[in-house]
């Protein structure tokens, strides 16, 4: 049956001419165990069996899932370590991207006579057997048809056949005493691409506490309208991945947890903004097609393919290990971990919640300072055409990304009450492009009369110039956290100034833990 035909924009169209000869060069360098199966209705299964690598690559077909006229295969792939441990793997689920799944630009199933389906599922089977080699049973199953509607909830429910498809598999394992062996559905991490992103709340709903751990890739809540953004994401721990190149889905996620950075929380909930990466090469149904949505690649040096790859492989690794399995790593998990300045060895900058935070400073706490000017405000879409009233200025030069209220000022004080911090991070960043450096001093004020200076150079990723010869500088909010000495830890700070030397800044709020 035929579920979904639509027409994409002529760049796509133009983009996937291109795919159906990466198509046939990916169905060329596939395994030879691999088959394409549409509108299969009986369960299959293959098994790629050179256990030499470590893993087995299962592909699995469970059948069609029928919702009124819809008919959407349950397919994918099943990877496994091949041989026993002294305690079960852990299960890792990797939910890929919403993309046209036919090589014509449609969302179909199946395809037109002529196209060539796509299956973003095997495009991210490096990662599964990656994950598969540290230790890990992956899921990854084939949602191509599942995310053909562009939203979420209409026409059909896709949470709720996102979570249906899990469920399969999950009982496909458990009916498989060798599989079932293997697998511990205790302790479940989960990576999401682009459109899975939004199946947070649908995961959390599955597992409950047994979701230990979350890894994105350039997601896309709704950030249109602040009235209607998505809400605060779940709390368990969360990291995301944004490409400052990502013409997908932009800056949503920064903007998603950048508005809801101040909301209490035990876990943390943390982006990490890699210059230079896009959105779609993390899939090779797409890079082996040089799909590429980034814009100025022609003249900058941009991340290839492989480097994609390394960066959300190296990553993953690292962030199911101390979730699911706690061994120790260098990526922010508690309050007091220092963010790292490079992410893969790539250039990084943070937007980081505080777990556990003792207090905050809200931006509405902030007043004017030796005659400054606080101005309290709130930044919206700026394609939406009914801007508030109380909408931010924009500076002359440079892009502001963040979606959410802020203080602007280039001199402010607060007020607070605060013992035993052992340091703060502060959330801001820089009026867009300015003439010279933005320096930063943020200087704590004790009950005793102390007082403690804490500068923020203006090379730091948070607040440096983005401006380069090919673009006026994209910025968005992003975090900075100063430990305190110790002795700071038995004095109360009764309140706090954050100066510049001349610029405007903008703070979303300050944490305490």
């Amino acid at each position: 049956m035929k579920y979904l035909s639509k027409n994409v924009s002529t760049k796509t169209q133009q983009s996937l001419i291109a795919l159906m000869i990466g198509a046939a060069v990916l169905t060329a360098c596939s395994e030879p165990n691999r088959t394409a199966q549409q509108n299969s209705s009986e369960p299959s299964q293959a098994i790629n069996t050179d256990s030499a690598k470590g893993y087995h690559v299962h592909e699995v077909a469970l059948g069609d899932m029928v919702v009124g006229e819809m008919t959407a295969p349950q397919r994918g792939l099943i990877v496994l370590p091949s041989t026993k441990a002294d305690t079960k793997y852990p299960l890792v689920i990797i939910s890929h991207l919403r993309a046209p799944n036919c090589s014509g630009g449609e969302f179909a199933y199946p395809c037109p006579e002529g196209q060539t389906e796509l299956r973003f599922d095997q495009g991210m089977q490096y990662l599964a057997e990656h994950l598969a080699d540290s230790g890990y049973a992956v899921i990854v199953p084939d949602y191509s048809v599942v995310f053909s509607g562009d939203m979420v909830t209409e026409p059909y429910d896709q949470a709720a056949l996102w979570r249906e498809t899990i469920q399969a598999f999950m009982t496909h394992i458990q009916q498989s005493p060798q599989m079932s062996s293997l697998v511990d559905f205790e302790r479940v991490g989960l990576f999401a691409h682009s459109r899975s992103g939004n199946m947070l709340d649908a995961a959390h709903a599955l597992f409950g506490e047994k979701l230990k751990g979350v890894l994105t890739y350039g997601p896309s809540p709704d950030t249109y309208d602040i009235a209607e953004i998505s809400a605060a994401p779940v709390d368990v721990p969360y990291l995301s991945i944004l490409g400052d190149l990502d013409k997908d889905v932009d800056q949503a996620v920064n903007q998603w947890i950048g508005h809801w950075i101040s909301t209490p929380r035990q876990t943390p909930a943390t982006v990490a903004t890699v210059p230079g990466f896009g959105h779609n090469y993390i899939n090779r149904a797409l890079s082996s097609a040089k799909i590429d949505e980034r814009i100025g690649c022609d003249v900058l040096d941009c991340p290839d393919a492989n480097a994609h790859e390394q960066l959300v492989m190296q990553t993953a690794a690292q962030w199911f290990d101390a979730t699911l399995k706690g061994a120790k790593t260098t990526l922010p998990i508690k309050a007091a971990d220092a963010l790292p300045t490079t992410l893969a060895d790539h250039e990084v900058s943070w937007l980081a919640a505080t777990p556990k935070a003792i207090s905050t400073v809200n931006f509405d706490d902030f007043k004017p300072f030796q005659g400054s000017e606080v101005t309290l405000c709130r930044y919206e879409d700026p394609m939406n055409p009914f801007q508030p009233k109380d909408a931010c200025p924009r500076p002359e030069l440079g892009v502001i990304t963040t979606m959410t209220y802020i203080a602007q000022f280039s001199q402010a004080a607060a007020d607070t009450a605060v013992k035993g911090a052992q340091g703060l991070a502060v959330h801001l960043s820089p009026w867009g492009s300015q003439t010279k450096p933005t320096n930063v001093t943020i200087t704590l004020h004790a009950d005793d009369g102390q007082q403690l200076a804490l500068p923020i150079a203006a090379d730091h990723p948070a607040i440096k110039s983005r401006l380069t010869e090919f673009d006026n500088g994209v910025y968005q909010l992003s975090t900075v956290r100063l430990p305190l000495p110790a002795e700071w830890q038995n004095h109360t700070i009764t309140h706090l100034t954050i100066t510049t030397d001349g610029n405007k800044i903008e703070v979303r709020s300050v944490d305490f833990y």
